[in-house]
């Protein structure tokens, strides 16, 4: 969280159009880590993430105490097949907001939240248990169903480059209407 906070403050300075979070490859990290990124975008109140435990006890995070960086640059998340976890519940948390397009491939779907248990022998060995699951803000459990993106990028470099995307090729190409600034009525 502190890279993006000081990335984004460095940001502001250039009023960018859009902001490209780029979480292909990210496979998570800590729950709290995605919620606190979260918040750098969403408005106090908004849902981030429900996390239910074995007994049934849910915990909602929201966005709160004026975390709020930028809550008015559009924001497109890339996202692949390794995009796990923690940086799952930030696209989820974003897309499910409005807040982001979301952009790319299925992600991973590792809804659950682990702790692990070392083994004493064994070569550092140890055992995951499964202690609760995610939910985004809309409710969706992704544990092995992974985030659908809004637009993908795989296939066709010219036909994005033609949309008016960016990047370098059919991998690292953003369609134009994910960086497009949205209408205003």
């Amino acid at each position: 969280p502190a890279q993006v906070k000081m990335a984004l403050g460095e940001g502001a300075k250039k009023k960018p159009g859009v902001i490209v979070l780029d979480l292909r490859g990210n496979g998570g990290g800590s729950l709290q880590g995605g919620i606190d990124v979260a918040r750098f975008f969403l408005p106090d109140g908004a849902k981030i993430v429900s996390v239910s435990d074995k007994t049934g006890a849910t915990r909602t995070y929201e966005a709160e105490n004026g975390g709020a960086l930028d809550t008015t640059t559009p924001v497109v998340a890339l996202v692949n097949h390794d995009t796990a976890s923690a940086a799952e519940v930030l696209s989820a948390a974003l897309g499910d907001n409005g807040r982001a397009t979301i952009v790319g491939e299925k992600t991973y779907g590792k809804g659950v939240i682990q702790t692990l248990a070392k083994l004493e022998q064994g070569g550092g060995g140890g055992v995951a248990f499964t202690t609760a699951r995610y939910f985004t803000p809309n409710g969706r459990s992704i544990n092995k169903v992974g985030i659908e993106p809004d637009m993908g990028t795989a296939g066709d470099a010219e036909a994005c480059l033609a949309s008016g995307g960016a990047g370098k090729g059919a991998a690292e190409c953003v369609p134009g209407a994910a960086i497009a600034p949205p209408k205003l009525l």
